[in-house]
């Protein structure tokens, strides 16, 4: 039997990460925030086509824990999400938290132009999200509005850091 091809609205690029192309693409990580400096954590991504299709698991988006952060609030975890900018063709995502925990609706925009020279290159977009819970859901979701004209947005790493 041949493979199932992947979603539009994934590509495996040259670099590790997923890569969202289509306006309503959802990446959906599962992250453990029952985190302390000695505690499990866990980590799991899904891909979500915007249109019928079903959840499929993504490649592997790296996930990281470090313990001590100076400015976490009590019972706060702070989290990075490590994605591409660059100067054409990027999209903006609306990012959530969800499944009983909770972080501000945000979005986040991967269109970057710079007066002397553009460059692809990796942030780092930092968040806090409150619940400790073993199943803490993190939403991305591409949105339709975009800077750049383009929807195309990469996410390669996610880090969770303990207080």
């Amino acid at each position: 039997p041949r493979p199932s091809p992947l979603p539009a609205c994934l590509l495996l690029g040259r670099s590790p990460g997923v890569v969202a192309l289509v306006p309503g693409a959802t990446l959906h990580a599962t992250l453990d925030t029952r985190m302390s400096s000695a505690g499990a954590h866990s980590a799991e991504a899904t891909i979500v086509p915007p249109v019928g299709g079903a959840p499929q698991a993504a490649p592997p988006v790296g996930v990281a824990v470090v313990s001590s952060v100076g400015n976490a609030t009590e019972g706060s975890v702070q989290a990075s999400i490590e994605h591409l900018v660059s100067y054409e063709g990027m999209g903006r995502v609306a990012l959530r938290c969800v499944n009983g925990c909770a972080c501000g609706l945000q979005t986040v925009d991967a269109h970057r132009t710079d007066a002397h020279r553009n460059v692809s290159v990796y942030l780092q977009h930092t968040f806090y999200i409150r619940g400790s819970v073993k199943d803490c859901g993190v939403q991305m979701q591409v949105l339709k509005e975009s800077s750049s004209g383009g929807h195309k947005f990469k996410v390669r790493t996610i880090t969770l850091v303990t207080g």
